[in-house]
């Protein structure tokens, strides 16, 4: 018997996608305010008309045949062969490395993977961090901006590849027995605009996309009682360690312990798996703390969600809540989707009206829900929503396998017109696949890029700093300077400038840059250790002195600044300071040895200056990175 079609389904996916395709349109005039759909302004005429065409021409053919999808709730996946999923999977991964991103622009991954790999974990996404490093160890390159880059790129291509496998599973798991539904499913899942982050994404938002696949599935298996919650809660602790804001995904946890612990049959097992959930936890936090200088995750994952809750007010207070807020977050959402909420929400309104709920419902209701409320606040930040876009990738994700769930998740009487499942597919494709290629092509990105409404000469320092890294100092230099006749106050482009002047070996720009920037930012380490460094540097020791007086006093129990202090003082040739500090220092030290060293080394150059500057530079010398 052939199902009954939900003609209502049916109507919400074609106004969405006629809502999506007169966006394209709209963005195809290159209209910043529009920065979510704009890739066809930066192909040719040729490119749009015929793309366009082509993505009418499958929807009328489909619609030509209007037949429902079968979606049966019988277990077995008949229809592909045991190896296709692993063969695209590899398809995938060859894709996103041989079209990777050639640019930088909207990513700052490349200084997390720049560090060198230890046990002073990155607060907000410690073990992709970690990953990242010891992947450009492995890696080596001349520069070390290049090992870093290449190292992105083949993290995030891996990532993909093992990304495509998880999501064909997801898409098996919605469409139980394998066939169009499937297919389709999992090419609509493959083709949104957050996959982006595995084609050479200088961030790691690729491993924390791929976390937040892994954890749907088994979160899916689990609350359709054919997975575990034990597997469940694990793999959303892994999820977290790649980044923290797996958070979002809690909620919808809640629900399968729930579902777990109504049921008879799987209660008991429930309450066994989260004592061991909980006892892993503990276990986790301490061992972290111990073996990573006490990095406090659960801590830091309070922290973080208190910050991201109030939000950066540092740059635009009213922001948060305004039309021009709504109008970024719809821009994200459809450049990290397209499907993500613009489909969600409808279809979530659906359900609840027509009290279709199931418990696997519920979980995929709470799960999108999670992620939705997640991207609309993750990106209100200090560099601007269109830049970090990338940070929607893992909940858009998210909040699309959740608008799938919805689409064809049981019971209900009817299914998904065939028509609207190869319209969200192809749509998926029409939106996506041009935005890879774009960011295969340097010149169309740059031109892309320029167009961004970031503000606050945002745009402008991005590309001043794009322009050092490729070398062109001349060009960076007219960028940074244009970011400051912007805005005044933008930190990046006086430390892009302090960078510029001190390859090209003027010592008084690089003072009068860095200066500044510890007048905006006097609480920003970076800038002051980097002006501290400049005065060492050109022996303007006394005022080195008093720059490394101002850190003591926010750091006064730390013992390597108090050495870096004493260094100073003995350059200016104040003695017996720079003795009382060298002290204070060696009482602080403890076992450290290396740092009990370096007071021994201060102590025995006394009067020479030659070898204070020496171990100054050797043991505090900022290097010229040429990253600012």
């Amino acid at each position: 018997m052939t199902p009954r079609v939900d003609r209502v389904v049916g109507w919400i996916v074609g106004v969405w996608f006629v809502l999506l395709l007169v966006a394209h349109a709209e963005g195809y005039h290159g209209d910043p305010s529009t920065w979510g759909v704009s890739v066809f302004a930066f192909w040719p005429h040729a490119a749009f008309a015929c793309a366009t065409l082509a993505l009418i021409a499958v929807v009328v053919w489909a619609l030509a045949r209007r037949r429902a999808v079968a979606l049966p709730a019988a277990s077995g996946h008949r229809g592909w062969p045991a190896w296709a999923p692993l063969a695209v999977s590899i398809a995938f991964g060859i894709a996103c490395w041989g079209l990777r991103a050639r640019h930088t622009l909207l990513g700052d991954g490349l200084a997390i993977l720049s560090e060198p790999p230890g046990m002073r974990l990155h607060p907000l996404e410690p073990l992709s961090a970690l990953i990242g490093q010891v992947t450009r160890l492995v890696l080596p390159a001349p520069a070390m901006q290049a090992s870093a880059w290449r190292a992105a790129a083949l993290t995030s291509a891996v990532a993909g590849a093992a990304f495509a496998f998880v999501a064909i599973a997801i898409a098996r798991q919605l469409a139980p027995r394998a066939g169009a539904a499937a297919a389709l499913l999992a090419v609509a899942l493959l083709a949104q605009g957050g996959s982006q982050v595995f084609f050479g994404y200088v961030e790691n938002y690729a491993l924390a996309t791929l976390g937040a696949a892994l954890y749907t599935l088994v979160a899916l298996r689990a609350v359709r009682g054919t997975g575990s919650l034990l597997v469940c809660g694990l793999t959303l602790g892994l999820a977290l360690a790649l980044h923290l804001g797996a958070a979002a995904y809690a909620p919808s946890f809640v629900v399968v312990a729930a579902v777990s612990l109504r049921e008879p049959a799987t209660r008991a097992r429930a309450r066994r798996d989260l004592v061991m959930l909980a006892l892993a936890a503990a276990v986790a936090l301490v061992a972290v703390a111990a073996l990573a200088h006490g990095y406090n995750a659960a801590g830091q994952l309070g922290r973080t969600l208190l910050d991201v809750l109030r939000g950066d007010m540092s740059f635009r207070p009213g922001y948060r809540g305004s039309a021009e807020h709504l109008r970024d977050f719809l821009n994200g959402q459809a450049l990290a989707g397209p499907i993500a909420a613009l489909l969600f929400v409808p279809l979530a309104i659906r359900r609840a009206a027509g009290r279709r709920w199931s418990a696997e419902t519920v979980f995929l209701g709470a799960l999108g829900l999670g992620a939705l409320a997640a991207s609309a606040i993750a990106g209100d930040s200090n560099l601007g929503y269109a830049r970090n876009w990338d940070l929607m990738a893992p909940y858009a994700f998210v909040t699309t396998a959740a608008a799938l769930g919805l689409l064809v998740a049981s019971p209900t009487p009817a299914v998904p017109p065939r028509a609207a499942m190869i319209a969200l597919a192809a749509m998926s494709l029409y939106h996506t696949v041009p935005w890879i290629a774009l960011n295969h092509s340097t010149d169309r990105s740059i031109a892309r890029f320029e167009t961004l409404p970031l503000g606050f000469g945002r745009v402008e320092s991005t590309l001043g700093y794009w322009y050092v890294i490729s070398g062109d100092d001349a060009a960076a230099e007219r960028w940074y300077t244009r970011a400051l006749n912007e805005n005044p106050t933008n930190l990046r482009a006086h430390l892009g400038l302090a960078s510029i002047y001190r390859s090209r070996g003027d010592a008084v720009g690089e003072l009068l840059a860095l200066r500044e920037s510890v007048r905006l930012r006097p609480a920003d380490e970076r800038a002051r250790w980097r002006l501290l460094d400049a005065l060492v540097r050109g022996h303007a020791w006394d005022a080195a002195a008093l720059e490394a007086g101002q850190l003591v006093g926010t750091h006064p129990d730390d013992p390597s600044i108090a050495l870096a202090h004493a260094v100073t003082l003995a350059l200016a040739g104040r003695e017996a300071e720079a003795r009382g500090e060298a002290g204070r220092a060696a009482r602080s030290a403890g076992q450290d040895t290396a740092l009990v060293a370096g007071i021994a080394e201060v102590r025995a150059a006394s009067h020479d200056t030659a070898a204070l500057s020496a171990i100054w530079a050797r043991r505090f010398g900022v290097p010229d990175l040429r990253v600012p």
